[in-house]
């Protein structure tokens, strides 16, 4: 447990104050607003996170163990960083709020349990089309569920399959829109199933 007042959790990169592999839970405050990137990185034994109502950024890799339940990220997130968390396997839909507007490739791209995305209709920059996050226009897929379906069709319309995009997921065979122009660097990356784009 964190105490009241802390707004702000930093971890410089290669910093290892933060080292506890017995740490197994983390409640943070609602006072909490950022989670610099890093910042539980060296505590392998995480395996509960509950997010503080009030949190407005997540940054890059700030949990590496295998967390076993990720809660409904708050309402008022606004960006999330690379590879924020390393594993979640039993978060079934990972809901965007409305304000989250930034999202880093490969944000989810090390979570194995997700199996579909939904996104708040009132969010301006993100929309989802049969659990896969796309931008609001729907031209660019940004991230494809770690354990949604094996078989994927990209729908018309998409230009751009994202960086990232499948990295990590369980696909094991994607048909590609005739409108799709550009494939973003590792967008297939450890997709160790996958047979046929």
């Amino acid at each position: 447990i964190i105490g009241d007042g802390i707004n702000a959790v930093l971890q410089p990169e290669g910093d290892s104050s933060l080292y506890d592999d017995l740490l197994s839970e983390i409640t943070l405050p609602d006072s909490v607003k950022i989670l610099s990137s890093y910042a539980f990185s060296n505590c392998y034994g995480i395996v509960h996170v509950s997010w503080p109502k009030e949190l407005k950024s997540i940054g890059r890799q700030v949990f590496v163990s295998p967390i076993q339940q990720i809660e409904s990220l708050p309402s008022t997130l606004t960006s999330i960083g690379p590879q924020f968390a390393s594993s979640a396997v039993s978060c079934d839909v990972l809901e965007i709020p409305k304000d989250l507007v930034t999202i880093q490739p490969s944000a989810f791209s090390s979570m194995s349990g997700i199996q579909a995305f939904a996104v708040d209709p009132a969010n301006p920059a993100y929309q989802t089309k049969d659990g896969v996050l796309f931008n609001k226009e729907g031209t660019a897929l940004i991230s494809y569920p770690s354990a949604g379906a094996l078989s994927y069709t990209v729908p018309e319309g998409v230009e751009t399959i994202g960086a990232y995009a499948f990295s990590g997921s369980q696909v094991q065979d994607v048909i590609c829109a005739s409108t799709v122009r550009t494939m973003e660097d590792y967008a297939f990356q450890s997709c160790a199933q996958l047979t046929y784009i």
